[in-house]
């Protein structure tokens, strides 16, 4: 079976069984997925690596608590806002738990990532060498991104049809697999 699509699955690295899972059912199928602990170099870059998501046909997002308060899972999931595609690229799997549909949980997301940027301001107002934080700056940057993607991403996922993966488990991942008007699925880890 020749499969010429590449799906990117961004997941937590908590959340590191749930992607091994998927993976297997794929390469069952005789898909090779893209994956980060295969397919990321030994010091390669993992910004660059992420910024595939973009690149992919499809992105295979398994969505958890871990995922939306990892700083680099949530910047994967901002540069696949960016994509202009992003709406047909996006495969969601809900881990169990996650409650990212209603909007008081929806909300702890937001405030989550508020009390992140109020903890580095705070770090940094303590520093007494200040020119020598730009990469902190670079951080506190990417948080306030996150706090204000985070709702638009939550908003796209709770509108559009989703499983939960036990569920998929017990369809045989098929509605991932074989969507419909969707070809198949890259494994990315943050």
């Amino acid at each position: 079976m020749v499969f010429d699509k590449q799906i990117f699955i961004s997941y937590s690295w908590k959340n590191r069984s749930i992607a091994d899972e998927v993976e297997k059912y794929f390469y069952e199928l005789g898909i090779r997925l893209v994956r980060d602990v295969r397919d990321l170099d030994y010091k390669g870059s993992l910004k660059k690596f992420m910024q595939k998501i973009t690149e992919s046909d499809y992105a295979l997002v398994i969505i958890s608590d871990d995922f939306l308060k990892s700083s680099n899972c949530m910047y994967e999931a901002i540069e696949l806002l960016s994509s202009k595609t992003f709406k047909n690229q996006i495969l969601p799997i809900i881990v169990d738990g996650s409650e990212v549909f209603n909007i008081k949980s929806r909300s702890n997301y937001l405030l989550f990532w508020e009390n992140e940027i109020e903890v580095l301001e705070e770090q940094l107002r303590s520093l007494k060498t200040i020119s020598k934080s730009d990469s902190i700056f670079t951080m506190l940057n990417h948080y306030k991104d996150i706090r204000d993607s985070i709702d638009g991403f939550l908003e796209h996922l709770s509108i559009h049809n989703h499983y939960y993966f036990d569920d998929l488990k017990k369809l045989n991942y098929e509605p991932v697999a074989f969507p419909k008007n969707v070809a198949l699925p890259v494994l990315g880890r943050c």
